[in-house]
Formats: structure tokens, C-alpha cells, sequence
């Protein structure tokens, strides 16, 4: 990891500490910049787990108003992502518990995703730069493909190189083994390849 880049996480988990800070002794405004930062991401995140936008905006929103109601749980040692991305998860899969609903295959997250610009960079098979797999002219052929991907792998892709968390953020944030998570990206990434090279 370069310098830079080491210096951006450290600001970045810094700022977020001051705003969970903020948010526990009752600032709004801090809960207007966290909304701000992540509710896209949340409800890209939520997609995978419910039938409609309409849901998922739903679903985003309640998780933000629990994030408020539950800020002073959170260990400001840790990073917010993996916990804000752990208590949708399990806020997800409570939703569908209680309606006794079964997780979407796949073909209606994009929905969710289309609701912000999202770029997705992934580490070529040869060494070199990243390829963008998102150009102006595939992005239905790179959601297809994601769609193609099963709910465990599609996961773990999008909040890999859409939502740019780290592998133990990943871990964290779904509650699996680091192991698994190193799995299912190698698996997701070898089938996203054999599918864009396809298409």
C-alpha cells in the first residue's frame, strides 16, 4: 500500500470516528454527513437481499436510523464500514425472516445498483494496471454478468471492487472466514472473466 493511499484510510477512519463522536452526543449534522457518505452504497448493498428499489431505499433508511440508535456501540477502534455493512446484513436478513421471504437470484439487484454511478475496477489475470470493466458502452453486458454470479460470490465481488472494502472489512461485514472471502473473489473473478470474454 503506498503512502497516499495509507494516509487517505487513516483520514478516512479518522473522519469517521469523529462522526460516530458527533453522532453519540446528538449531532444531526453528523448523521446527515454519514446518510450523505454511504446511503447509496447501503442501498446497492440492500439489493442483494430484497425483491424492489422501493425495499431496499426502505430497508437503507432503517438501517441509518438504527446506526443512530446504536452509535455508542461502536468501537471507534474499528473501522464504520464493516459494521455499518454487518448491520444491514443482518437487518436484510431479519426483514425477509419476518415476511418469510427467500433471498433474490440475482436479476433484480442491478436495479439497486443503476441507483448510483459506480465504477468497478478489477486486477487483471497478467500483472499490470487494474482494468475498468465499466465503460460507457458495457454496462449491461457487466451486469448480466454480475447477475450470472450466485448470491454468496456476488456479494462478496460488489463489496470487493464496487464498494471498494477491504478482504478483512469483507470478513467482517458478512461474518465469514478471511479464507472464504479469498475464495469466493478468486472463483467470482475467474467466472466474470469467462463471461465478459464471452459476451
Amino acid at each position: 500500500m503506498s503512502k497516499l493511499t495509507s494516509d487517505q484510510n487513516t483520514e478516512e477512519i479518522q473522519l469517521e470516528q469523529k462522526l460516530v463522536g458527533d453522532l453519540i452526543i446528538g449531532d444531526n449534522d453528523a448523521w446527515d454527513d454519514l446518510y450523505n457518505r454511504y446511503h447509496a452504497k447501503i442501498v446497492r448493498f440492500c439489493g442483494n437481499y430484497v425483491f424492489t428499489l422501493e425495499e431496499s431505499e426502505d430497508l437503507a433508511h432503517d438501517i441509518f436510523i438504527k446506526l443512530k440508535d446504536k452509535a455508542k456501540l461502536f468501537d471507534v477502534k474499528k473501522k464504520l464500514r464493516p459494521w455499518l455493512y454487518s448491520m444491514a446484513r443482518n437487518h436484510c436478513l431479519d426483514y425477509l425472516r419476518s415476511r418469510k421471504l427467500r433471498q433474490p437470484k440475482g436479476e433484480l439487484w442491478s436495479k439497486c445498483y443503476f441507483a448510483t454511478t459506480t465504477r468497478i475496477v478489477i486486477p487483471d489475470q497478467r500483472s499490470g494496471p487494474p482494468t475498468e470493466m465499466v465503460k460507457k458502452d458495457n454496462h449491461n453486458e457487466l451486469y448480466s454478468a454480475i447477475d450470472m454470479l450466485s448470491e454468496d460470490h456476488r456479494s462478496v465481488f460488489l463489496l470487493k471492487y464496487a464498494d471498494k472494502l477491504s478482504r478483512d472489512e469483507i470478513a467482517e461485514a458478512l461474518n465469514i472466514p478471511l479464507t472464504t472471502v479469498k475464495s469466493r473473489l478468486f472463483h467470482s473473478l475467474k467466472r466474470m472473466r469467462e463471461i465478459m470474454q464471452n459476451e
